[in-house]
Formats: C-alpha cells, sequence, structure tokens
C-alpha cells in the first residue's frame, strides 16, 4: 500500500518524467516542428520568458577558444509598448562541446551612474548591448546605451555609451567607462550604439587589427521641443559615424559625421562589415523612406572616411544626387551583416504589409551578395539565399564561424499566436554552401514558397512590391 508520503513522491517523479522531454530540447538543438516554424534542426534555446518581451536585442562574438559568447537585454518592467522598461544585460556562453552555461546578468559596476537602481523619478536602461572581441590581445570589449528616461514616459533625458571588459571569456568585467564624450562631435547629438556587433579589421589587412563601432546620432529634444541647452539642432539627427581603436580600446577616434543626403532619410540601426579592403555598412532608415529601402555607405581607408553608398535607380535628392539608399535592401528590423571573406551575408525579417509591427514579421532570410554585384539593377545579388524561419522574426545578430557557417542569433515573433509578442531568442547555423535562388525546389519543398509581399527584401525587383498590401498572400504552410 501506497502511503500519503511515497504517493506525493511518485507524483513528483511522474511530473519530472514528463517533464524530461522538454528539458532535454531546451537544452538541445530542437527539432523541426510539423507547422514548418523552423528551418532545418539547428536552433537553439538561448533566451526566453514565459513573459512577452521579456528578452530582446540580441547580439554575440565567437572567442579564440571556440566559445561563442551571446547578450540580450533582459527587461524588468513588462507589457509596456516602447523599449525602455528598466534593462539589464544578460549573457549565456556556449562552449565549443556543444553545452550552454546558464544565464548570467553581466554586473554593471557602480561608476556606470545609478545603472541599477530605479533612481526615483527616473528609469535607467541599459541597451543595445554591442560586443567587439579583440583575436590579437584576447579581450573582450562589451559596449551599451545607458538611457535614463521618466518613468512616466518614454523620453529621454540622458544618453551615455558604456564600454566595459572581459580579460577571462567574459566570466568577470571591469568597472564600466563613460565614452561619450569620446564618441560625440558636438552639443547637439547624442550617440546611440548598436544593436548588432562590433568589428576587428583582420590582422594582415591595412589597419589590421583596428576594432570599429558603430554609431548614429539622435537630438534628445527637451519638454519644450528643442535642445538643452536650446540650440539649432535641425538636420543633426540621423548620421552615422564609427569610433575606432587601434591600441585594444585605450583610446578612440572618430570618423567623419554622413548623413543620407536627403531630409526623408535618417540613418538608424547600422551594422558593419569588413571584406577586401572595404568596409560596408547597412542601415535601418527612419523617416519617409523608412521602409522602402536600407541606408548604405562605405569606407576604403579602415573607417576613417565613409562614403555614401550608391545606386543608379535609387532616391534622389533636391539637387538629383542619389541619396544613402539602394531602394531594394530593405531593413525593417536590426539586421545582421557577416562575411566570409567573399560575399557578404545580409539578414533581416520579411514583412507583409504597408506597416513594420510585429505581426508583420513573418518571415526571415539570409541573403548571399557579392558586392561587386551590389549595384547592378539588372542582376539581383538578393535572390541568392537561406530561409530561417517563416513563424516571425524580428532581430537578428549575425557571425561567420569559419569552417563555411554562419551563426544567426534571432528574436521568434509568435505569429502564430493571437498574441504575436516576442518570448524567446533562438541560435541556429547555416552553411555558406547550401545557399540557393529563391525559387529553388529544395525551398520551395520545404514550404518556403515564393509569395509577393510589400518589400520583401529578396525580391524587391519584383514590380508588384510596389502596389498595394500583399497580407493576405501570405501562406505559412
Amino acid at each position: 500500500m501506497i502511503n500519503r508520503a511515497n504517493r506525493y513522491h511518485l507524483t513528483i517523479l511522474i511530473i519530472l518524467m514528463q517533464l524530461l522531454p522538454a528539458i532535454a530540447q531546451a537544452s538541445s538543438f530542437i527539432d523541426p516542428v510539423k507547422d514548418g516554424r523552423y528551418r532545418s534542426a539547428y536552433n537553439k534555446f538561448i533566451f526566453g520568458s514565459s513573459t512577452d518581451d521579456k528578452y530582446r536585442i540580441p547580439s554575440m562574438e565567437k572567442l579564440n577558444n571556440g566559445d561563442i559568447v551571446f547578450f540580450a537585454e533582459r527587461r524588468i518592467d513588462t507589457f509596456a509598448l516602447n523599449d525602455f522598461k528598466r534593462q539589464s544585460i544578460v549573457m549565456r556562453k556556449l562552449s565549443s562541446n556543444g553545452s550552454l552555461s546558464s544565464e548570467r546578468k553581466i554586473q554593471i559596476y557602480s561608476n556606470a551612474p545609478r545603472a541599477n537602481t530605479d533612481g526615483g523619478d527616473y528609469k535607467h536602461n541599459l541597451m543595445n548591448p554591442v560586443p567587439v572581441y579583440n583575436k590579437e590581445t584576447g579581450v573582450l570589449h562589451l559596449f551599451y546605451n545607458h538611457i535614463v528616461t521618466y518613468k512616466s514616459s518614454h523620453d529621454m533625458l540622458k544618453v551615455a555609451v558604456m564600454h566595459t571588459q572581459s580579460y577571462d571569456n567574459g566570466e568577470t568585467w571591469t568597472a564600466a567607462q563613460d565614452r561619450t564624450a569620446d564618441f560625440t562631435r558636438n552639443s547637439c547629438e547624442s550617440v546611440i550604439i548598436g544593436p548588432g556587433r562590433g568589428i576587428q579589421i583582420p590582422k594582415g589587412e591595412p589597419q589590421g587589427g583596428r576594432l570599429l563601432i558603430p554609431l548614429h546620432t539622435k537630438v534628445i529634444p527637451g519638454k519644450d521641443g528643442t535642445k538643452y541647452p536650446k540650440l539649432d539642432c535641425s538636420g543633426y539627427s540621423g548620421r552615422f559615424l564609427v569610433a575606432m581603436s587601434d591600441d585594444d580600446g585605450l583610446s578612440w577616434t572618430k570618423s567623419n559625421l554622413l548623413s543620407t543626403g536627403s531630409s526623408k532619410a535618417k540613418f538608424n540601426e547600422k551594422q558593419i562589415v569588413y571584406l577586401n579592403g572595404t568596409l560596408h555598412m547597412f542601415s535601418r532608415l527612419s523617416g519617409e523612406y523608412e521602409y522602402d529601402g536600407s541606408g548604405l555607405a562605405y569606407s576604403k581607408d579602415g573607417g576613417q572616411t565613409w562614403l555614401k553608398g550608391f545606386n543608379e535607380a535609387g532616391p534622389k535628392d533636391s539637387q538629383g544626387n542619389n541619396v544613402a539608399m539602394t531602394g531594394r535592401f530593405v531593413t525593417p528590423t536590426q539586421s545582421g551583416l557577416a562575411t566570409d571573406g567573399q560575399y557578404i551575408y545580409y539578414t533581416t525579417s520579411v514583412f507583409y504589409s504597408w506597416y513594420e509591427g510585429l505581426d508583420n514579421r513573418r518571415e526571415a532570410w539570409v541573403h548571399r551578395i557579392d558586392p561587386n554585384q551590389m549595384f547592378d539593377k539588372h542582376n539581383s545579388p538578393v535572390n541568392v539565399v537561406q530561409p530561417i524561419t517563416k513563424s516571425g522574426f524580428s532581430n537578428v545578430a549575425t557571425l561567420y564561424l569559419g569552417d563555411n557557417k554562419i551563426g544567426v542569433l534571432w528574436e521568434e515573433v509568435r505569429t502564430w499566436k493571437p498574441i504575436k509578442r516576442i518570448r524567446n531568442i533562438f541560435y541556429t547555423v547555416v552553411d555558406t554552401r547550401d545557399f540557393r535562388p529563391i525559387l529553388d525546389p529544395a525551398w520551395v519543398d520545404r514550404g518556403y514558397r515564393y509569395f509577393p509581399v510589400w518589400n520583401g527584401s529578396h525580391h524587391l525587383l519584383n514590380e508588384e512590391i510596389l502596389t498595394g498590401d500583399k497580407t493576405n498572400q501570405w501562406n505559412p504552410e
């Protein structure tokens, strides 16, 4: 006869046995599911919560020992409709043997002013983790924005760029330093770092070993709508620059400030890669052209001087000059850039309507781009792809891992649910040898059919995207 105590323990054992498959799944690569949500078996759960939008804004780096470190914002306030939710920064590490560490909050030390406190009438937000790894010294750098807002709103009062370093592969971190003065050029602009990654120019290249951090500017107005102290700051928002260091982060210099050349478009979230002597920048845009293209720029001198990208078919300013967007690489979310030394790999979501809400970020693709053909309007390089998911996809970070592999860390939007929010951040790996044209039978057979959408980034040469709302043509099955 089973007594009450034994019955209790038996019940607990049965529950644990029922949970074991889910526990194993959360700690191992996830198998494909029947409804086609995932591209392949190479999706690994990294961050997540049963609460919507608890984990956002992924980034990652690979260390010399083969470990991969993942970063994200962990948001304290939930169910808010803006991005300012008293964030902290968390990290996990995937070792070269496949084991995943437990989540750990990165300790931000006291000289990051009031970063871990609620601060009376204000909220302190640690946002946009941006790592960059010095492969020569083994130092892991982490940058982030420290943004102070009013508790009752998301109006920004202060924006700072903070910098901390780890000398032991992310186990411990130095006291954070405020680098805002190093990165700011004038009183009008605040600088926003990330999201995404910084990069290092490879050893043996001109300026080899240089660290580069992409930034963009934003004018933070006072309550009366003007910059405090009162300045005429029109035209200062939405410019792009990089910070550069040749001494492993001890000192920093700034590039020129680059604007799009159009009052209708501003640089926003951006990524950079180095390929064959050229630095390339892709940016999300804000302004009138927000979802009609990407900001593009390039540098031939190691990041010191940036020039606008060119596309003869792209939008023009009032003088008839091309502005810095292609009109063909749409970046509706934080995108990812990586390179294998031959191609640029560009990852972004595709949305299906005239607005860019989470419920319209329904697919994601990695695009393989030959930079020599990037501006050829007759031969679209964005048609060579690999799909990531068709369940819903938002912000992403990508990294070339070597050995023909690209790591992709991405937010999953639960578009198959009534409430279409983000709960999990996944990691997947794609093989650079398995890129194919968008209509390749291998993709079609897996359910990734070609549907004309409203500015889908992989088929911007299709004239159908320029007219009408294609929402009803999306079919996840």
